[in-house]
């Protein structure tokens, strides 16, 4: 009696089920979800803020401001008069919470320095951006008008 070797044994099954079950739990974990776009998107508003306190440093003059008008699902940066430098609207399904700053805004004057509204901040001010179960909250230093993602 001769044995036929042209078919899969039941280790080999076995095997290939097992790796497939790794590769596919290694893949779950590592798959990018809600929390990709909310580190991006509070990445792209320090961003955003340091290039309206850069505007302001170099083109604003005494008692000219540059700001940040913070709204649910968006921000603009306009100068004092109102001028629209830029809008940007957050990915589908974020928006801000625990906004910190008076009337929605935060204003640099020519030196850099940060305004919770029309006032100098005398305390550390954020917003978080949420959405998914995920928050990033972004602080702007009083003193410095410096920014980070906590």
């Amino acid at each position: 009696m001769k044995l036929r070797k042209d078919g899969f044994t039941a280790i080999d099954l076995v095997m290939v089920i097992i790796i497939a079950g790794i590769l596919a739990v290694t893949v779950a974990v590592k798959w990018p979800g809600k929390s990709i776009n909310i580190y991006a998107q509070a990445d792209q508003v320090v961003q955003d803020i340091r290039y309206a306190q850069s505007l302001a440093m170099a083109r604003a003059t005494t008692g000219q401001r540059y700001q940040i008008v913070f709204a649910s699902t968006s921000y603009t940066i306009t100068n004092n008069i109102g001028t629209i430098i830029k809008t940007v609207p957050l990915d589908t399904g974020l928006a801000f919470t625990s906004n910190g700053f008076t009337g929605g805004y935060l204003s640099f004057d020519s030196l850099g320095r940060p305004y919770n509204g029309t006032v100098r901040m005398t305390a550390n001010l954020s917003v978080a951006v949420t959405g998914g179960g995920f928050t990033k909250t972004i602080t702007v230093w009083r003193n410095t008008g410096a920014v980070e993602v906590g």
